[in-house]
């Protein structure tokens, strides 16, 4: 286990400095934060976009252990950890992706219809808005990193899959920006910030609870820092920002309407591919030409393969520009071809980890077997777009993927009666069933 320096020695803290107000203000969930946008990744080409994201030229991925220092209280926090001079020799490590309380600093709070602080905190009720500063933890994380030369010239951008309860950003030095909404990903324009070619310090600061907090009360585990995949990414300055599709059908449910919005900042013409289960391109079309930085399409698809539980087609959709040759690629992340994986799913208060069958082979859930039933149940909080990239690709007339959904087994047979006792066991940040009884 990581071991972690608290602070109980004589340390600077926030007395004096420039005091940052974005956490306890109701009326700021964000500062420079990029708009949120539809889940998908610009590639260079479509021969980097079949290779998979993690080819990419343009995409480099920053988990890993940061360096971490964590303080039991909001007001003990350090004033000036973010700054490239800063001696972080004595600081402790934290896994990225990954929950404080499970790596040893602090400890996961289960409650359900009350605020994880009352009523531990005094005065929390008497002024609801009012966030704690005892007991609010803060971690600081530093990390080093090189930008690839190549990517001189690029707009490129910082991804962070969530954050929870919040996150400040600076890069060198220098602040960033700041978000909220801890099940949501936050992306930052750090092109001012960074160098390519050297060493650059990425600064995180999370706070255990801040008024975001009030939103997100919830039948839940409670856990902190930052807890899904990070990234960087480099795109060209001028490119799609944003595309949203609707896919339906007409009346007769026969033939299909694909509507296309598009929202961009290049001059170039944009193009629309969709392409069939089988890969096949069904349609090649141009967009409209954009009105105000948007473009709006409309796609009609002669009787096009249809979608139920049982006959789960799925299409894909390309949206590309093209300069004389087409230069680049925006493509919904592309679905791996998955054959044995692993999903960690949390259900409500439980979390549960299960493997995906292979072919007709049954995998084992912990002492209990696979049965008829396989389902993926996505409760109350949002997924990351991993999560859904995942699911989607076993919708295939034997697995479901359904939302807020509550069952209760009385086969005293089955590992999923609701009677059964779970022992879970937390291994390296995971939650995992390791026996039923």
């Amino acid at each position: 286990m990581a071991l972690l320096f608290f602070c109980s020695m004589a340390v600077q803290t926030n007395a004096g400095a420039q005091e940052r107000s974005e956490w306890k203000t109701p009326e700021v969930n964000q500062a420079n934060r990029l708009p949120m946008h539809t889940s998908f990744f610009s590639y260079e080409s479509e021969k980097a976009m079949n290779s998979g994201i993690q080819n990419s030229r343009f995409f480099m991925p920053i988990n890993g252990n940061w360096k971490f220092k964590g303080v039991m209280n909001a007001d003990e926090r350090i004033s000036d950890f973010y700054k490239k001079n800063y001696n972080d020799g004595d600081w402790g490590t934290m896994p990225v992706p990954g929950n404080w309380e499970l790596n040893g600093f602090g400890d996961p709070i289960y409650t359900n219809m009350q605020y994880p602080w009352w009523p531990w905190s005094k005065g929390s009720t008497a002024d609801p808005m009012v966030i704690p500063v005892k007991d609010n933890h803060v971690g600081m994380y530093r990390h080093e990193i090189v930008i690839p030369k190549h990517w001189s010239g690029k707009q490129i951008i910082a991804h962070f899959g969530a954050a929870s309860s919040n996150m400040y950003l600076w890069i060198n030095g220098r602040y960033v920006g700041y978000s909220e909404d801890n099940r949501l990903s936050a992306e930052f324009d750090i092109t001012p910030y960074i160098s390519a070619g050297k060493k650059n310090l990425i600064a995180v600061e999370c706070f255990r609870w801040s008024d975001g907090s009030y939103l997100e009360d919830q039948d839940c585990f409670r856990f902190s820092g930052i807890t899904r995949d990070c990234f960087l990414f480099a795109r060209d300055k001028k490119n799609i920002q944003d595309v949203r599709i609707k896919a339906g059908l007409d009346q007769n449910y026969t033939n299909g309407i694909l509507s296309a919005e598009i929202k961009t900042n290049s001059p170039k013409q944009i193009f629309i591919d969709l392409v069939s289960p089988d890969g096949k391109t069904v349609v090649s079309q141009k967009a409209s030409a954009a009105k105000n930085g948007v473009s709006l399409t409309e796609i009609k698809i002669d009787n096009p393969l249809k979608w139920t539980a049982e006959t789960p087609n799925l299409y894909k959709v390309l949206v590309y520009t093209k300069d004389g040759k087409a230069k680049g690629v925006t493509a919904f992340d592309a679905i791996d071809n998955l054959e044995d994986v692993t999903i960690v799913m949390n259900s409500s208060n439980h979390s549960y980890t299960f493997t995906a069958p292979d072919g007709n082979e049954t995998k084992k859930w912990g002492e209990g077997q696979w049965e008829d039933y396989r389902r993926v149940t996505m409760q109350n909080n949002e997924r990351g777009s991993r999560y859904l990239t995942t699911t989607s690709e076993f919708v295939d007339g034997e697995w479901q993927v359904v939302h807020e959904d509550y069952i209760f087994y009385d086969d005293p047979e089955s590992p999923y009666n609701a009677t059964s006792y779970r022992q879970v066991d937390y291994k390296d940040g995971q939650t995992t069933i390791v026996n039923f009884t």
